[in-house]
């Protein structure tokens, strides 16, 4: 029965684990300001940031012929994913992050460039949300990017690398924030990146596994022993008493015995 328990537990835990066979991959970066439209950011701030993909990753859309139309004679394949996890940068006490990860708001194009232009991996993040002095200074239609440009070797498909390619293999790799005011004109932040690094982090795939390690410990035989204590109730005339066993079952225990005279 407690087998029967563990092993529907554990298919369970699967079967709320979407990704059970991706991986999280974080990347932390680090730049500094080159443009600020906004006097709480000065050009020359350090501005450090995280975002989140998953890899290997099914994509939310195809596009075999992406810049054809647009950029030709470029030719290129493009596809677009989810993101998993909001983002958030920081700059000089403020903050820009992102609860909504909903497309088309929020989303991260992969495209891979075969002739004629750059791969690139671009990563946008709809209506952030900000705090700090920026707050007071900026709304409206806003949107934060990160953009990566690199040479035409560097991507073989436009699935998202499972390993994103280090600062010095791109051509450039830039992060821009826009707010757009009520008059339609647009202030900015923008300035390149200038440290990048890439970490594989636990997903909640990795959760079945934890209960199937809890199921063994649950299925481990303990030894018990049997506790036994005689209470000697004293008898009406003092001399005399009668023995009443009460055992109790208790892991790892040794007999004890209680004696009131």
């Amino acid at each position: 029965m407690k087998l029967t328990r563990c092993v529907q537990i554990v298919l369970v835990g699967i079967g709320l684990s979407p990704t059970a066979f991706a991986s999280l991959i974080r990347i932390d970066f680090q730049g500094t300001v080159l443009r600020s439209d906004f006097s709480s950011v000065s050009v020359g701030n350090v501005f450090t940031g995280s975002a989140f993909y998953s890899s290997p990753d099914v994509p939310l859309n195809f596009d075999p012929s992406a810049c054809s139309v647009v950029f030709a004679p470029v030719v290129c394949v493009a596809a677009g994913y989810l993101v998993p996890l909001p983002f958030f940068v920081s700059v000089n006490g403020s903050t820009i992050t992102t609860a909504n990860l909903s497309p088309p708001w929020t989303g991260i194009s992969v495209t891979d460039t075969i002739s004629g232009g750059n791969d690139g991996v671009n990563m946008e993040f709809g209506l952030p949300l900000l705090s700090g002095p920026l707050a007071a200074e900026a709304g409206g239609a806003d949107t934060a990017d990160l953009n990566f440009q690199g040479p035409l070797s560097l991507l073989s498909s436009p699935q998202i690398p499972s390993v994103f390619p280090t600062l010095g293999k791109w051509i450039a790799a830039d992060f821009l924030y826009v707010s757009t005011n009520g008059e339609l004109q647009s202030q900015v932040i923008s300035g390149p990146l200038t440290s990048l690094t890439s970490t594989e982090v636990p997903e909640p795939w990795t959760f079945p596994a934890l209960l199937f390690v809890l199921c063994l410990a649950i299925l481990a035989p303990q030894s018990r022993k049997r506790v036994c204590c005689s209470i000697r109730p004293q008898g009406p005339g003092g001399d005399s008493c009668t023995t009443l066993p009460l055992c109790v079952s208790a892991p790892n225990a040794s007999p004890v015995s209680e004696r009131h005279n």
